[in-house]
């Protein structure tokens, strides 16, 4: 592992480096929102499918850190889903956490911002790896590896051998391959995933992803899948970038999110995403931010897809969220209102 520093607080990180005249690499920004104050230090942990790539590695080596600050991290392979976590220390307590997800693209540079929140991301299990970018959420799964009884992300994972391999060994023959050109080349064309086994992500994936967001476009629109936030922060946030928290006028568009969206976050975590509905400005009124009302008087206006019994606006439920994931009566794809104050992933849309 090569770490140096230069001006500006800027750390060259080099993951797994292989020997390459033009190596992938990405610009990940670190930022802290202004609550968090001053840090001793930060610790990046990497997460490829099934292997903790880097654990606890301190940015920079030495020193308190200036935010915000750049780091450029190397990874060996193309095609990789990459969750990264950043922990703010002081006294060597955690006191600030944030995480953001990429996919890795052979020659090119792709970016993302980690912002870092005060307090702890939500850990259901306990095993350290925030909800958001744990691969198993609610059994405890530190290695990352597949969830007990399923074969998560089979392709990748097998790549890098069995989940409960110890994490430096695994890292160490990972740097054996990526130094031998010759060896690891059999191995990537064998674990290739199939183009038509889940939602083209790479496909989907374009330039211009907002700090804390991945970019896709779908025909004439793009989109934003972004990072945690309130919905009223989320809509905001989208706004200033020119968007506007996505409203979805089919169910083609609906279910397209939705696999977009199961693939960036894999698992089931996060449980869903905040789109741009709300009924805050008149109770059982659901309107889009453009203004567009597409439920009112307990009818479809426009396109819906609420679950089973939705609205139902139980303790006070004025957002809309799409479910990733099956909850209660409602199933992935389904629509659901819940409380506005919810800190979720959203979508962008324009």
């Amino acid at each position: 592992m090569l770490v140096r520093s230069s001006l500006r607080a800027l750390v060259a990180l080099a993951l797994l480096v292989g020997c390459r005249s033009a190596p992938m690499s990405v610009l990940l920004e670190v930022r802290a929102e202004p609550a968090v104050g001053p840090l001793d230090e930060l610790r990046l942990d990497l997460y490829e499918p099934g292997l903790v790539a880097v654990g606890g590695q301190r940015l920079p080596a030495a020193g308190a850190p200036q935010l915000p600050a750049t780091v450029v991290l190397y990874p060996p392979r193309s095609g990789v889903w990459l969750a990264i976590r950043v922990r703010g220390l002081r006294a060597s307590a955690t006191v600030a956490e944030g995480v953001a997800t990429v996919v890795t693209r052979d020659r090119e540079q792709a970016q993302a911002s980690v912002v870092l929140a005060p307090g702890r991301l939500p850990d259901r299990d306990g095993d350290g790896v925030p909800d958001l970018i744990d691969s198993c959420p609610t059994l405890p799964n530190p290695a990352q590896g597949p969830c007990p009884g399923t074969d998560a992300r089979p392709d990748l994972a097998r790549d890098r051998g069995p989940a409960d391999v110890p994490r430096d060994a695994a890292r160490d023959r990972a740097v054996e391959r990526a130094h031998d050109r010759s060896a690891d080349r059999p191995r990537d064309q064998k674990a290739e995933r199939p183009r038509d086994s889940k939602p083209p992500l790479d496909l989907a994936l374009k330039d211009g992803s907002l700090p804390g967001c991945v970019a896709y476009a779908q025909g004439i629109r793009s989109y934003q899948l972004c990072s945690t936030k309130t919905w009223a922060a989320a809509a905001a946030a989208c706004a200033a970038a020119g968007y506007e928290l996505a409203r979805i006028d089919d169910a083609t568009e609906n279910a397209w999110l939705l696999a977009i969206a199961k693939a960036l976050w894999p698992g089931s975590t996060p449980g869903s995403v905040w789109l741009g509905g709300s009924d805050q400005n008149l109770e059982g009124t659901w309107t889009w931010t453009d203004g567009a009302i597409f439920y009112q008087a307990s009818a479809p206006v426009l396109f819906t897809t609420w679950g089973t019994g939705e609205p139902n606006n139980m303790g006070e439920e004025d957002c809309l969220e799409l479910r990733l994931a099956p909850l209660g009566a409602n199933l992935a794809g389904d629509w659901n209102d819940t409380s506005c104050a919810d800190v979720l992933p959203y979508v962008c849309r324009r």
